[in-house]
């Protein structure tokens, strides 16, 4: 059992976040009881576009859910529905009385005059002892402790995303909404962001282009597909993996049948005439009214990328040697004598935390900035081609998608451009869109498909994967591997890291190259960075803001005491439910409505007993793992 805080007696049930009245009864309301959020029949649209109709699905407790689905398809709407900031046009979403939902807000909007006070305002209680659980947070998500007692105003837009994200976190709601959490988070944040939400007690929902991350961190997976949702447990290759086969199946059935049918129309037609094949003519008539017509399913494009590699063949193509470079002559460099070579073959990832220099790098090496000192030396005759963050800022807003990629090559013709687009999925009239109405994620299509028109030796990329749904970051991760050039890449993803990286520029304190890949790294060399988040627990559980050790141990003995005792009651009251439950349905058979309602009554009372301890031992549990978590010194 779990906390489900609802009446069950009562039979008229008001959605939280919706309009619509949803009838229940007591049995179905009893069954129900394992459910934190539930879907009924919904169904959406948009314009003139069905995202998803008749959907039903439910959320149990401890679910961490990823939501899968092509850009477009409904991911952010449904999280929108959920949360309340959208409605459905029909169905019901059901959750229990009073669970919390927190959502990442979008907006910025901060009232405190520093970033810990800020925090401080997502505590649903604020109180000095929690302090800390604020530092950690702000750690993990890449703050300094200088930056604390900053203004929230003077940090970049992906700083105060991250100032949001934290508030939300520290809000300790039931359940998080998580629509792309991934976009302003560096690798490093995004480890430890991964841990807090493997460790996270309550529910959430998933949405991110981040594989690797949503494999990590999640129970189940849930597929937005054909204006469907699917839910399965487990990560997003099983569902993937189901899809494809029941798919393939259902083709398979419907080839199967349209034969059948086409065969038992052939005998109609050909006996139909004779008297003594009547009996045989009517079965078969019968047998095809019987027979469902399946539709063929409507092919879905796929995305296709394809690099074209121009052969190399007289050694290194680029080397760095002692390069030295900073923006500020007053401020330490960003990169210090750093030593790279690029050899074909080579796919080199640079990783480390944002501000480290890892663009900075990437437009030294395209000939983008000039060096403070040391040399940077590449082959007179090797073609590259450069994807850069502010890649999408150069597209003419005024011109077509068409336009753009006529003019960004000569010698091409329309077939061949419209030829690329389609691979693109930009097909028919869409090649006629002008560049301001396209989405961030289309935009970098039509700048990565610049770079497809042309044959190169070296590829500089510069987070490719930014804005692209996860078929489309699979896609470009298949064609880079296929890429027979040479690679220079900038990216948070891991899974991206883990399939492409054959050597490494780490910014950590410092800079420097590793010819290894990534697990290799991870395992034998590791973030440095990473410890920070401990050294900071560490500090604010010593500094004599807590109660001292002694005291610490006698209060988790006592709590420790409690939670054994509160468990057994809790075993005893889900055993006189069972019980009672077991007499309910015995004196609904025998339709004696009396002990039918004193049967009921005693249910409700026993559940709302049994939510109360459920909701003192969550809270119980929460206040031992943070006295253990003092004691250890973590």
């Amino acid at each position: 059992m779990h906390a489900f805080r609802k009446e069950i007696g009562q039979k008229k049930k008001k959605c939280l976040l919706g309009t619509r009245i949803c009838y229940k009864t007591l049995e179905q309301i009893y069954s129900d009881s394992f459910f934190m959020i539930r879907l009924a029949n919904v169904s959406k649209t948009f314009g003139n576009k069905t995202l998803f109709e008749n959907v039903n699905f439910t959320v149990h407790k401890h679910e961490k859910i990823g939501i899968i689905g092509r850009n477009g398809y409904g991911k952010s709407t449904l999280l929108r529905i959920i949360s309340g900031k959208d409605v459905c046009e029909t169905g019901d979403v059901l959750l229990p009385k009073g669970y919390r939902i927190g959502e990442l807000e979008q907006h910025i909007h901060f009232t405190k005059s520093t970033v810990l006070e800020e925090t401080q305002t997502g505590l649903q209680i604020a109180t000095d002892d929690k302090k800390w659980k604020a530092e950690m947070i702000l750690s993990g998500l890449g703050f300094s402790e200088a930056d604390f007692t900053r203004n929230p105003q003077e940090f970049s837009g992906g700083y105060q995303m991250r100032i949001n994200l934290a508030k939300m976190l520290l809000s300790e709601p039931d359940m998080l909404l998580l629509d792309e959490p991934t976009n302003y988070l560096d690798i490093v944040s995004l480890r430890w962001l991964s841990r807090f939400l493997q460790k996270w007690n309550g529910e959430f929902l998933l949405v991110t282009h981040n594989r690797s991350f949503m494999d990590e961190v999640t129970t189940h997976t849930m597929a937005i597909h054909r204006q469907k949702i699917k839910k399965m447990k487990g990560g997003t290759q099983q569902i993937y993996r189901q899809i494809f086969h029941e798919e393939k199946v259902y083709e398979q059935t419907r080839i199967a049948t349209e034969k059948k049918k086409a065969k038992s129309e052939t005998f109609i037609r050909e006996f139909r005439s004779g008297a003594r094949s009547a009996g045989l003519v009517q079965s078969r008539i019968k047998m095809l009214s019987k027979l469902e017509t399946q539709q063929e399913l409507e092919k879905i494009p796929e995305i296709a990328f394809r690099f074209h590699t121009k052969p190399f063949h007289s050694g290194n193509m680029l080397s760095a040697t002692s390069l030295c470079f900073g923006y500020d002559a007053e401020k330490p460099l960003l990169i210090e004598k750093l030593n790279l070579t690029v050899s074909p073959g080579d796919k080199i990832g640079i990783i480390g935390k944002n501000g480290a220099g890892k663009t900075t790098l990437l437009r030294l090496l395209a000939n983008e900035l000039s060096a403070n000192s040391g040399t940077i030396k590449m082959k007179s005759n090797i073609e590259y081609g450069y994807f850069s963050q502010s890649n999408t800022l150069s597209l003419n807003p005024q011109k077509t998608i068409l336009e753009e990629l006529i003019e960004s090559k000569e010698k091409t013709t329309e077939q061949e451009i419209r030829d690329l687009c389609a691979s693109l999925l930009f097909r028919g009239n869409d090649v006629h869109k002008t560049i301001s109405v396209l989405s961030g994620g289309e935009k970098s299509r039509v700048s990565l498909g610049k770079i497809l028109l042309s044959s190169v030796h070296l590829l500089f990329l510069d987070e490719p994967t930014n804005h692209l749904d996860m078929e489309s970051c699979n896609a470009l991760c298949n064609a880079l591997q296929e890429f027979g050039g040479a690679l220079v890449f900038v990216s948070h993803d891991e899974d991206i890291l883990h399939r492409l990286a054959n050597k490494l520029v780490v910014f950590d304190s410092g800079v420097r190259s590793y010819e290894l890949p990534y697990s290799t790294f991870l395992e034998e060399i590791r973030w440095k960075t990473e410890e920070q988040e401990i050294q900071i627990l560490k500090k604010n559980t010593g500094n004599g803001t807590r109660e001292d050790r002694k005291e610490v141990r006698k209060r988790l003995q006592k709590t420790e005491k409690d939670i054994a005792k509160l468990e057994k009651g809790i075993e005893k009251l889900e055993a006189k439910n069972e019980e009672s439950t077991k007499l309910l349905q015995e004196v609904s058979l025998e339709n004696d409505h009396i002990r039918m309602r004193q049967y009921g009554e005693e249910i409700s009372e026993l559940i709302k007993k049994i939510n109360v301890s459920y909701k003192e031992l969550e809270e119980l549990l929460q206040e031992k793992e943070e006295m253990e978590i003092f004691l250890n010194d973590i």
